[in-house]
């Protein structure tokens, strides 16, 4: 019989692609759409009986605010996993005995002992 540890793969978060992520979130708002193909005309066209960028301008300010709000959000539940992940628990060993070791240590078939009151993710 084979392991049920063997068949589930490590999982890792990884926040490198938080500016690409972004973005594509911002743009699948109609809004956001309209706004930056507005403002592509008014750059390259003279259609526009306004300045060149008093639409990229706001454009761009909102988009960098958004980037912002979201990396901020996205460092807090950074911290939050981190402290969660190195939190202590009890978990049944090989030979029949209680370990101590954190919830980032903790594998698929692994017998874990939550007390009363204790956190449980």
């Amino acid at each position: 019989m084979v392991s049920p540890k063997i068949l589930f793969v490590q999982h890792v978060i990884d926040g490198g692609i938080l500016s690409q992520k972004n973005l594509l979130e911002q743009f699948h708002r109609l809004a956001n759409i309209y706004f930056m193909f507005i403002s592509i005309l008014q750059l390259f066209t003279d259609l526009s009986p306004t300045g060149s960028y008093t639409t990229i301008g706001p454009l761009l300010l909102i988009l960098t605010v958004s980037a912002v709000k979201e990396a901020i959000e996205d460092i807090a539940r950074y911290r939050s996993d981190v402290e969660t992940n190195n939190r202590k628990l009890l978990v049944l060993g090989p030979q029949g005995t209680w370990e101590t070791l954190t919830w980032k240590d903790v594998e698929v078939g692994d017998i874990v002992k939550i007390l009363n009151r204790e956190f449980f993710p």
